[in-house]
This record gives C-alpha cells, structure tokens and sequence, in this order.
C-alpha cells in the first residue's frame, strides 16, 4: 500500500541559514518584520528550477533562485515602501547574498539572484569573483609592496589568533566548581521565570559563550518571553550574534589601524567606506565579514601591482 505524502498548501520557504547566523534581527521588531516581508517576497518570486514567466509582454526565461526586481511593483507585492525595499536589497547585495544578474534589461526591468553557494558558515570563500558593489575600483590610498606584505603577516596572523582563541577556550575552560556555580545560578533565574531552556542545553552554552553573555540574554528572554516559542533557539542565534559582532568591531578597527585605511570610518552597528557608500554590518557571520573586507582590499591592491 503506497501513501502519498502531498501537502495541499503552497509554502514559501526561507533557508535555515539565515536564523541560524543571526543575520534575521529577532530583538528588534520592526527590523524583524521588515526583513522578514522582502524574505518572503523575493523567494516567493523564484524557484530552485529554472522558469520561463510572461513579463512586459514578453517570455522572460529566469534561472534557478533569480527573480525580477520592479520598485513600484515590487514594493506593492512586499508591503515594503519603496524606500524600505531599496534598503533591505542594498543590505542583502552588500552581505553578498544576493547579486544582480546579466538577464536584467537597463531601462524595463532588474533581475536578481539568491546567491544560495554563500548560504553557509563554512565557506569562507563566498565568492572569488570581484564584486562590483563590495569591490570598487579606487584610485586613493593605493598600497605598495610594504603594504601588501604587511596584509599578508595580518592574514596569517589573523588565521593563528583565531587557533589561539579555539585552543585557550579548550584550556581556559571553566573549572567543575565555576561551571556548576554557573549553572545553578542560571538554572535558579530560568526556573524563578519560567523560561523552557534545559539544563543540558545550558551546559553547553557554559562551555561555548562567556558567563556574562549568557546572563545578559536570559535577562532579555525573560522580559519578552511571551513572543518568543522557540526559547532555546532565540538564545542559541543571539548569543552568537553577539559573539560575532565583537568579532567583527575587533576585526575593522585593527585592519583600518595595520594599513591606515582612512576611507572606512567605524560606527556603532557597521562600517562605511565613504567613497563608495557601502556599508558593512558587524552582525554578519565572522568568516563572512573577513572574506568581504579581505576581498576588498585585495582588489585595491590589485590595482597598483
């Protein structure tokens, strides 16, 4: 006896990526519903499949993950203003996420694509072609060969500070005493509010986050509890929001300082390259945020050697 497994409903399917890097802003509301409605919209709008769609009186042929990009039409379909929409697209093309495609038609229409190879934590080289958004031609602050041995020493010692850090965390790892002092303390406050996080799950964020992180964001789980289903996830993605975010800070201010970049100015939440406009938020992945400002600097390289 065969049963079909069929699901009569159509669903619109955001990757699990985006929760899991922290990248989707769960603690701000009207950031949370703004990304989430061009979420939907714009994977809505394509396929996994290659497609042929009626456009502008014409059969406009749209590869896998591309879809067509209209302001007026697309903020209607959204629920986006077309400012709102500008936005939440801009920041998507600077994450490298999306990028738009040689089918768009100067003058009729854009199309753009779900750059799906980025969607991981693994693959910190997200896209060896130069971008032209994140990768602009400078004709200031050129770097001479002092400066391009000097990248490559911060590179490395970028790639050895980073083994440091996973090597002190294994060494400098709470004693049995500290840890189970941790873990009473933070199990008496979620069972004093009523959170649904296990003990197992806290052990492991113990090992995984600082003390003073973890106490900070079960303070903000409590205060808004009630909108929160999934606790224990919610927790999990800001705690490492967080971690990347200081990861990130650390990492512009020092590149900026080792080779005197004075076109990227340092903000609370980004960064700004003021030639070219571009923003860089710190709450993306770390390994993502590396390759985008290491990419960057090496095409200004490339343009002196």
């Amino acid at each position: 006896m065969t049963i079909k497994n069929k699901i009569p409903f159509h669903f619109v399917a955001i990757p699990e990526y985006f929760y899991r890097s922290g990248w989707i802003p769960r603690d701000d509301d009207k950031k949370y519903s703004k990304m989430m409605k061009f979420l939907h919209w714009s994977f809505g709008k394509c396929s996994p499949y290659e497609k042929r769609i009626p456009h502008d009186g014409k059969m406009i042929t749209l590869a896998p993950y591309e879809f067509i990009f209209g302001r007026s039409a697309s903020s209607k379909e959204s629920g986006l203003t077309e400012d709102e929409l500008r936005h939440q697209l801009k920041l998507h093309l600077d994450a490298n996420f999306i990028e738009k495609t040689p089918s768009s038609a100067p003058g009729r229409f854009t199309v753009y694509r779900w750059a799906t190879e980025n969607f991981s934590e693994n693959n910190p080289q997200l896209n060896p072609q130069p971008s032209p958004q994140l990768n602009p031609q400078l004709s200031t602050h050129k770097l001479d060969e002092e400066n391009e041995e000097r990248y490559k020493e911060f590179v490395k010692k970028e790639t050895n500070k980073e083994k440091e850090i996973v090597l002190s965390k294994i060494v400098s790892l709470p004693s049995i005493e500290k840890m189970e002092e941790i873990l009473e303390s933070c199990e008496a406050y979620i069972e004093h509010h009523k959170l649904r996080i296990s003990s197992k799950t806290l052990r492991i964020w113990v090992k995984k986050f600082d003390e003073g992180i973890i106490i900070q964001q079960l303070a903000n789980l409590s205060e808004r509890k009630h909108l929160i289903p999934k606790q224990e996830s919610w927790m999990e993605v800001s705690m490492a929001a967080i971690q990347n975010f200081t990861l990130n800070k650390n990492f512009i201010e020092e590149f900026k300082a080792k080779f005197n970049i004075s076109c990227i100015i340092t903000l609370k939440n980004y960064c700004r390259d003021t030639e070219t406009g571009n923003d860089y938020q710190y709450n993306l992945p770390h390994e993502q945020f590396k390759s985008i400002i290491n990419r960057k600097y090496n095409h200004k390289l490339e343009g002196v050697l």
